[in-house]
Order: structure tokens, then sequence, then C-alpha cells
């Protein structure tokens, strides 16, 4: 079988799966990106042995990935993601994570080296898990989705930091070249939060003006134009690609397009978003499981507290209520892509063996379910699949 008609099978079967999911979902009324993910795991080499991870199947899948922050980005603007409380809950949570990942490596058996990467794994929030699901539930315009998204951006930011740090002891690499890399980072960011923001919506909108109306849709083409440009910017000095495509989405916000971007975007999203979700099921490896069953337990364990415990800690400090305190929480737990690019990177220089990449794509599969169902619950009553936007939480602070 050539590798085209390999990877059109492969698509097929994911969407085709992914199709099933979706009327389950409705039929039970569950999030659909659990069901997914349990596609994924059935299709995947574990059981039926139809899809395999492959390199296609990982690019297609991070493409669902930036396609979904995008639109996630659309709906919110600087201003509330960039401040000290998103800072300070960023912090709190992946600097426990770190700290929890390191100790049960520890005790498991695991060097410090080693323990030490396990730590930077669970660092990272899966920000693409949780946005999607607080999107289908109407939530995702709230302050306390608000709040999550933006901490998640902080951690991601720590754990690629920490990473980079610690391939410089294994590796060798240069101490220079990391300053480098952290100094290219934050000049991104900085550059976008103080010149895109102003000059990118203005420059839609005058586009726009001159050529929409001639050509219909070439606004959106060119909207998505920016968001590769952001996403390999962001990819090319150490950030993910999502995130770079989170902030050309918070950049256009202000655009007066932002609605025709967002519905345009909804409907690539849709697919690329399935084959995202359906990978990581595709990349659980059910047999070490078995293996490294009290590991993966344990670490799952801490993943989750340690996020719960610093991120509503520190939420509560700043006098946000507790009932959304405990959905930032819950909110931070998904391990997911992040945590997907730092393993993957620690198999590749050697850091961590196969079967440790395996235990932790099965980490991030157990928390990000144990999230989505999680959130489900704390917000049951207004839970309902493909509903309409609920109203904005008047006040997250208690007065």
């Amino acid at each position: 079988m050539s590798a085209i008609v390999s990877l059109l099978f492969d698509f097929s079967v994911m969407i085709a799966f992914a199709i099933i999911a979706y009327l389950i979902s409705h039929k039970i009324k569950q999030p659909a990106n659990i069901l997914i993910i349990i596609a994924g795991i059935i299709i995947g080499p574990s059981i039926l042995g139809l899809v395999h991870y492959t390199d296609a199947v990982s690019i297609i899948a991070r493409t669902g990935g930036i396609f979904l922050l995008f639109l996630i980005g659309l709906g919110v603007s600087f201003t509330e993601i960039f401040n000290r409380r998103s800072i300070i809950v960023g912090i709190s949570g992946a600097f426990l994570s770190f700290v929890g990942g390191i100790i049960v490596s520890y005790f498991f058996g695991f060097d410090f080296l080693s323990s030490m990467f396990i730590g930077t794994v669970i660092t990272s929030s899966c920000i693409a898990m949780t946005a999607d699901v607080l999107r289908r539930i109407g939530r995702v315009d709230t302050v306390t989705s608000k709040l999550i998204l933006s901490a998640a951006i902080i951690d991601n930011i720590i754990g690629l930091i920490i990473l980079s740090s610690i391939t410089v002891f294994y590796t060798g690499t240069s101490v220079i070249n990391i300053s480098v890399t952290l100094a290219a980072i934050i000049a991104f960011i900085v550059l976008v939060i103080f010149t895109g923001t102003r000059l990118i919506p203005r420059f839609i909108d005058r586009f726009d003006r001159y050529f929409g109306i001639v050509i219909p849709h070439i606004t959106f083409m060119l909207g998505i134009c920016i968001v590769f440009i952001f996403a390999f910017i962001a990819e090319s000095i150490g950030l993910l690609a999502s995130v770079g495509a989170f902030l050309a989405g918070v950049a256009m916000s202000k655009s007066l397009s932002n609605r025709f971007l967002q519905h345009g975007g909804e409907y690539i999203e849709v697919i690329y978003g399935a084959i995202f979700f359906a990978a990581i099921g595709i990349a659980t490896d059910i047999s070490v499981l078995w293996l490294m069953a009290p590991f993966i337990v344990a670490l799952s364990f801490v993943a989750i507290l340690t996020k719960f415990v610093g991120c509503s800690y520190a939420a509560r400090k700043f006098k946000i209520k507790r009932k959304y305190s405990i959905i930032a929480g819950i909110g931070m737990a998904p391990r997911g892509e992040v945590a997907f690019v730092i393993a993957l990177n620690g198999l590749a220089v050697g850091i961590v063996s196969k079967q440790v990449y395996s235990a932790i794509v099965f980490v991030s599969f157990i928390t990000t379910v144990f999230a989505l169902v999680t959130l489900k619950k704390l917000y049951e009553g207004n839970y309902k699949i493909n509903s309409q936007p609920k109203p904005k939480e008047k006040s997250i602070v208690v007065k």
C-alpha cells in the first residue's frame, strides 16, 4: 500500500469513527471528545490496528490543535489573559506539578535527570482539550474559562523553558543558544501584544473593504494565512504551533471580520479537531497499562492533584469564589499536546524509553478524561450538546 493510499485510508477511518462518536455523544449527552479518544484507542494498534500513529497522522492532528486554539483566541483579548492573576495561577500549578512529578518518578526508581524530565512533562496543561469542551458547552467566554486558558499558556511556556534547561545538561547544548531561544519567545509575545493586536485587525479590515466584496471568502483565506504564519514563527522559536495560533486568534479578535472568521474556521476545525482527539487514542498503547500500571496511576493522581491544589489555591488567594476556583483547578488538569512534544523530545535524545513515553500518553488520556467528565458534572444542569452560549458569569470574585 503506497503512502498516499495508506494516509487516505487512515483519515477515512478516523473521520468515520469520529462521526459515530459524535452521534453516540449526542444520544448519551456526554462530551464527544472522550468518545473520539476511545474510538482512537479502538482503531489504533491496541485493539483493531486499523490506524497507526505515523508522522502524517501526527502532523494533521497538530493542525487540528492549531485551528482549535485559533477559534478560542478569537474570543478573548490580551488584557483578559496576560495579567497578574493568570500568571500566579499558572506558575503555582506548574511548580507543584513539576515537584510532584519528580518525587513520584524518583520513588519508582527513575534516576534524577529522568525524574526531572517526567516532572517537566506533567508541568504543562493541555489548553486544546479544556478549551474545546468549554466552547461546546457555551462557557468559553466566561471569566473562569479565560483564567484557565491564560494560566495554561503561562505554564506551557514554563514547561518549555524547563525542557530547554534539561536538554542543555543532557546534550551539552550551549547555554547561549537556550538564552537566545528564551529571548525570542519573550520578544514574539511582546511584539504580538503591543503591535499585533493593533495592526493586524486594521490590516484585515482594510483588506476586506477593498477585496472582500469583489472575491468572497478571500478575507477568511487571509486570516488562515496569518494563523499559519504565527504558528510557524512559534514553532520555529521553541513554542508550540498551537500557541502561535492562539496568539493569532487573539490578535484578530478586534477585527470587524471576527464573526466571519469564526464561522468559517468552525467547519475546518470539526474535521481536523476530530483527528486531533482520535490521534491521542491511537498513540495510547494499552499493553503499557499492565506493565507500568502502578506508575501510571500514581503519576496521573499527582498530575491531577498538583494542578488542582496549586491553581485553585492561587485562585482563592485572589478572592475568586470557591466554585470557580475549583473549576479553574479542574480545567488545568488535562495534559496533552505539550506533554507529547516534551515526551517525544526526551525520547529522541534518549532521556526516557519508549515505555515511559507510552506511559506519559496514558497519563494524558486519564487526566483529560477526568477533567472533561468533571467539568461536565460541575456545569450539570446547564450542559447541553450543541447548545447556545450561556450568559457570562456576573462575578467570580468574593466581595
